[in-house]
């Protein structure tokens, strides 16, 4: 009978407001949630990225429901903390699971959780480990509060990814739990005890054994810290303990100058921790590496690095008959967990890594061993070992073949008997002629298959980039598709808070606010909201109370304008005050933009403005007739655009009966504002996003701008899947049964800071989703149209054009995308579905405040004014492209392409690139002397305060605060001074006169050689049997080893070490070691160790007269299954072939079992002939 958890439910508090909300904001920004400060914002947090920001606050809004809306204003900008303590108090501090959280939860159980692991796993793992039980108890019962947001938690910090086995499900939720206390700061609660032993079977006489300890207690279970992978990797190259590895140091000097161990190092460790590894990651330190391995919250398992040294490592210490499995049960009844096991292991490889070291000598050295190496590495992540609960099993778990019987045996008695059993079985499965693993070649071919797969997939992968290969997945559900229509509920609501806005006294004179409120009202008129204002009006008596008689007049003009307006079709007008940009530095130099109202209040004059504008005046061309594809000024159809925009902005032009599809809407976008011109004209629109909380504002869009007969379809699509796009066309023409009038392609991704050698995945996934798939929208569109059989009604096409020609730089693929798109405007002469699209390309000038352009915001006032152009803000680009909407020029665009500059004059700049440096350096620079003045005011006042004639009358003085007088001491005195060895590591001087050559040849006889015919090859950068170039040159080229030689040898041989208090010692003694008297201290010892010489088995690693060779060896029955690894396994079936079975047992253990006529290499001694040979000096270690 299991025992009960040792910890109750009530140690961890239920998911309420203030832990959900640091996840979800986690979630959104894809960091990790310890980063997630309660001191920061969400708008800072967001840096800068309203996308992001507005899908959190969309999220934050599903999450919490009515609970948010009381804190919505201004949520952005407050702190984490205390919004979550806000919404805490909203929902009277009970527990909260909404509507994000539990999405992420049920799609983490579904993406997450490996085969065969169920929930009902899941809870009942945590029920077991932490106590923390589900609603109601019992079968099928629902996931508790607490529950949810350990889960929630586990789905943030470790994705979507599906996990391996389920050893990774519970340190995913082991992790979890952790992460969960620690917000919610209680502690951690400790895991359930162990269930005591059921059963045990009486051993023979022969086997007896004293009575084992139980298993201890479980340590919490999880892989190694970041830090600790680092140390121990390094720890091993330098052959030092990996505490002794600071975490202050890089791995750049770490490494020494030794390229060849830094980039084994980065190899490794980049290969371990994945895509989480940074760039630079060399010249950072170790803790600032760990630390921001750590913040991406992927490390929950180890990767390929640790485990291939933990099999390797076992393979070559574990004595026969202690297989790895014995090992984990080894370490497992100490109180290890899968990852800590092999993180142990990993550890002591780490501390051993010299692949000649002895095996374990028996079962009993190996579980000592082991032993010791769980307690270092307990001891170093700061834990502590349980103790064994007594009358349990020593080793859990079952072997293979017939282990139940043994699990109440311990060490080797259970692991003799494990084997008896599987012996037996191999025997009787030998006898009858009946193969054990029969299977095992089915399942052999499926694994081949999905390896093949997988690698096929790695393959795509590798060559696509994971940007493009994520980026492409098809968002498209007609389920999800959200329809608003209801104009007719919102003109009353309207209505009502308009009256008693009057009522309550916020209304008092018809002012700008009231009236744009009017005509919004006047743009959804209907019979039930005049029946109804009338009635309200009709009832209103002045002597009713304070302000009603202001209700009376004002309500008789509003209710006779929406009585005039019944009839009337709905009229874009915007009745906003046009912006301009401003740029002002605070007294620290802080940078502070904003849009502030323009002296042109209303947009008629600024329409006359830029109508007169002598550089920036908007103008329309057409197809040259004389010059090919090339466009020419067009000034009849420049006049009828003029016109169209004077409509615009008098509020005389409507979309009604027009059906528009528009993509890319983000918020603050160009294309939110030709959705709100749109839908105020009376436009059906279909609308597209990607992100799954823009839903509140879309609705909130149509709340305020929907007019009578428009309809918004919000459809969830992901621009860069082209079967997304097909589905949306699709979707339009067959189930909404619409036919497209205008088409705003507007969908963009940003590059910034991405040059030509930069190009990659993102800028692929960029290119395709502004000019690949806008080409396959399009065909898709006419096709649908000729399909149906529409000729009459080409759908107008704006192409979102730029005069930005790989001008800037740095921007990716953007300008070949906007290029191609401009290639359209000649397509459509040339090809066949002119009938079906219009197109009117329109190159767009410098926007304000949008995603692409936000970075940019800070010059925009200083071009406008260097550079005599004009930049725009989202609604004023908004308002000129709707104008080109107009259906006076949609027939025009009907007969042949147009092409419409709204560039500001931003074309017409030279060297736009160089003006827009210069300006962004003036700003910096600006901001720098500002925050420098500052910073030097604030020193000076700190000294001014601080000085020491502060408080102190004139004329005193002190004599500690002048100067100390430096003192001279044994002028005069003679030293007799001893020449010390100077180490330099230069290169060493040549000869420079023909003597000097021929001086070492004079002692040969004469007419032995010619030195014109000798080639003399000199390597100074190797390391040889003399050592060093430096010093080779000393014993080959010179008179023997100079003072400097013998000191250098002297240290790379072991012989002295230098010590920074007291400079050379002794090896071996430590004692000071005077540097003149190293040629007779060591001169004989070191020229025995170096050049040519007898063979040193301790310098070369073999021995002459004991030599291993290999004999070939055909095995002429089938063996004994081997356990070993997984990676090993398959690397032995693929050479060995059908003369292999691999297979795994029910405990997940991998078994390899070598068949008759597989080919064996025995080792054996043999002497070898040659005893001399060149060898590195004698203790020579590269680490020196």
């Amino acid at each position: 009978v299991a025992a009960a958890p040792s910890s109750s439910v009530s140690s961890l508090p239920p998911l309420r407001p203030s832990l959900s909300l640091p996840l979800l904001i986690a979630q959104v920004a894809k960091q990790a949630p310890t980063s997630v400060s309660a001191t920061t914002t969400i708008k800072g947090l967001a840096a800068g990225k309203s996308t992001v920001a507005n899908e959190i606050l969309g999220k934050c809004g599903a999450e919490y429901g009515k609970a948010w809306s009381t804190v919505e204003e201004g949520a952005g900008e407050l702190e984490i903390g205390a919004l979550g303590a806000k919404l805490d108090a909203a929902v009277g501090g009970a527990a909260h699971v909404g509507a994000s959280s539990s999405r992420a939860v049920a799609a983490w159980l579904a993406d997450a959780l490996p085969g065969g692991f169920s929930v009902k796993k899941v809870k009942a793992y945590l029920e077991s480990r932490y106590g923390v039980a589900a609603d109601g108890g019992g079968k099928g019962a629902s996931l508790s509060p607490v529950q949810s947001g350990i889960l929630f938690t586990a789905a943030v910090q470790s994705g979507r990814s599906r996990l391996a086995d389920e050893a990774a499900v519970h340190a995913v939720l082991d992790t979890a739990v952790s992460t969960y206390a620690a917000s919610a700061g209680v502690a951690v609660p400790s895991g359930a005890a162990t269930p005591t032993a059921a059963a045990t079977v009486a051993a023979p006489p022969s086997a007896a054994a004293p009575t084992a300890a139980g298993p201890a207690a479980p340590v919490p279970d999880g892989p190694l810290a970041p830090l600790r992978v680092l140390q121990s990797t390094v720890a091993a190259t330098l052959g030092v303990s990996a505490s002794s590895v600071s975490a202050s140091e890089s791995l750049k000097s770490l490494a020494a100058g030794k390229s060849t161990v830094q980039n084994e190092w980065i190899g490794g460790l980049s290969i371990e921790f994945g895509a989480a590894w940074p760039d630079g990651a060399e010249d950072m330190s170790l803790d600032a590496l760990a630390a921001s391995l750590s913040s991406a919250g992927t490390y929950t398992a180890h990767g390929p690095t640790v485990t291939r040294t933990v099999a390797k490592y076992l393979e070559r210490k574990l004595p026969g008959g202690f297989s790895r499995s014995a090992a984990d049960r080894t370490l497992a009844g100490i109180g290890l967990g899968p990852l800590r096991r092999e993180g142990a292991i990993f550890e002591a490889a780490c501390a051993d890594p010299s692949p000649t070291a002895s095996r374990w000598s028996s079962a009993a050295e190996a579980q000592a061993a082991l032993a010791a190496a769980a307690s270092a590495h307990v001891a170093a992540a700061g834990l502590t070992l349980g103790s064994a609960a007594p009358g349990g099993a020593g080793s859990s778990g079952a072997g293979h073949h017939g282990a139940g019987a043994t699990a109440a045996l311990a060490g080797p008695a259970a692991e003799r008997l494990r084997q008896l059993f599987r012996d037996t079985l191999e025997l009787y499965a030998a006898y009858l002629d009946e193969p054990l693993h029969s299977s095992s070649a089915t399942v052999s071919d499926l694994a081949d298959s999905l390896a093949a797969s997988s690698a096929r997939l790695d393959s795509l992968t590798a060559e696509l980039g994971p940007d493009l290969v994520d980026g492409i997945v098809p968002l498209f559900d007609a389920a999800k598709v959200r329809t608003y229509d209801s104009y007719w509920n919102w003109v009353r609501q309207d209505g009502m808070t308009l009256l008693y806005d009057i009522v309550a006294g916020r209304i008092t004179r018809l002012d700008r606010d009231v009236v744009t409120r009017s005509i919004h009202m006047m743009n959804r008129a209907t019979r039930e909201i005049c029946d109804h204002m009338r009635w309200e009006v009709e009832r209103c008596c002045a002597s009713d109370g304070r302000n009603y008689d202001v209700v009376c007049e004002l309500g008789q003009q509003l209710l006779a304008n929406v009585e005039r307006a019944l009839n009337d079709p709905p009229l874009c007008r915007d009745m906003r005050v046009p912006t301009r940009p401003s740029l002002t530095f605070g007294e620290r130099g802080q940078l502070h933009y904003e849009e502030v109202p323009s002296e042109l209040r209303r947009l008629e004059a600024w329409v006359r403005a830029l109508l007169d504008h002598p550089k920036a005046a908007p103008f329309l061309s057409l197809p040259s007739t004389t010059r090919g594809a090339s466009f020419d000024r067009c000034g009849e159809t420049t006049d009828t655009y003029a016109s169209a925009m004077r409509d615009l902005a008098a509020g005389a032009t409507t979309f009604c009966q027009r059906t528009a599809l528009l993509t890319g809407v983000g918020s603050g976008s160009i294309g939110q504002e030709i959705l709100v011109g749109l839908l105020s004209g009376g436009a059906t629109v279909v609308a597209t996003t990607s992100s799954s909380s823009a839903s509140t504002r879309f609705r909130a869009i149509y709340e305020r701008h929907g007019s009578k007969g428009s309809k918004l379809f919000l459809v969830p699509m992901n621009g860069a899947s082209r079967r997304d796009v097909l589905s949306l066309v699709a979707f339009i023409y067959g189930k909404l049964g619409l036919d497209l009038d205008i088409v705003v392609p507007f969908a963009a991704m940003a590059e910034g800071g991405i040059e030509v050698p930069d190009i990659g995945s993102r800028s692929e996934l960029a290119h395709r989703l502004m000019l690949t798939n806008v080409n396959v929208l399009l065909g898709a569109v006419a096709a649908a149209k000729r399909d149906a059989g529409i000729l009459s009604r080409p759908a107008q096409v704006l192409l979102p054009l730029s005069p930005n020609h790989g001008v800037f730089g740095g921007d990716g693929l953007y300008s070949e995308s906007k290029a191609g798109l401009a290639m359209l405007l000649n397509k459509w002469s040339s090809e066949s579905w002119s009938p079906y699209l219009s197109l009117v390309g329109a190159a767009i000038g410098w926007t304000r405040g949008t995603g692409l352009m936000n970075a940019n915001n800070l010059i925009a006032p200083g071009l406008e004014e260097a550079a005599n152009i004009l930049t725009f803000s989202p609604q004023e680009m908004g308002f000129l492209l709707l104008a080109a909407l107009d259906e006076r020029l949609e027939a025009a665009a009907a007969e042949h392409p147009l092409v419409l500059d709204v560039t500001g004059g931003m074309g017409l700049v030279p060297n736009l690139a160089k003006v827009v440096t210069d300006l962004r350096q003036d700003v910096l620079r600006r901001s720098e002397v500002a925050k420098a003045l500052a910073a030097d005011a604030e020193v000076e006042a700190k000294e001014v305060a601080a000085a020491p004639w502060a408080g102190q009358a004139a004329g005193t003085s002190s004599a500690s605060s002048s100067p100390a007088s430096l003192v001279q001491q044994g002028r005069g005195s003679h030293v007799m001074v001893k020449r010390r060895p100077c180490l330099t590591f230069s290169y060493p001087p040549l000869p420079q006169r023909p003597s000097d050559i021929r001086e070492p040849f004079r002692r040969l006889p004469p007419g032995l050689l010619d030195l014109a015919d000798v080639y003399v090859i000199v390597g100074f950068g190797e390391v040889g049997p003399f050592g060093s170039a430096r010093t080779r040159w000393e014993a080959e080229v010179g008179d023997g080893f100079t003072d400097e030689g013998l000191l250098e040898l002297a240290w790379v041989m072991g012989f002295i070490t230098f010590v920074a208090d007291k400079g050379w010692t002794d090896a071996d003694t430590g004692a000071p070691v005077d540097e003149t008297a190293i040629r007779s201290a060591y001169g004989d010892r070191i020229l025995a160790g170096v050049g040519v010489r007898l063979i040193e088995p301790s310098v070369t690693g073999f021995d002459p007269t004991d030599k291993l060779a290999l004999r070939q060896v055909a095995v002429d029955r089938d063996l004994k299954p081997l356990e070993m690894s997984a990676e090993e396994a398959q690397r032995i079936k693929a050479q060995h072939g059908d003369k292999v079975t691999v297979f795994q047992d029910a405990e997940g253990v991998i078994w390899v079992q070598l068949l008759q006529g597989a080919v064996l290499y025995i080792p054996k001694s043999v002497s070898f002939d040659r005893l001399v040979a060149g060898q590195l000096p004698t203790g020579w270690s590269a680490t020196r």
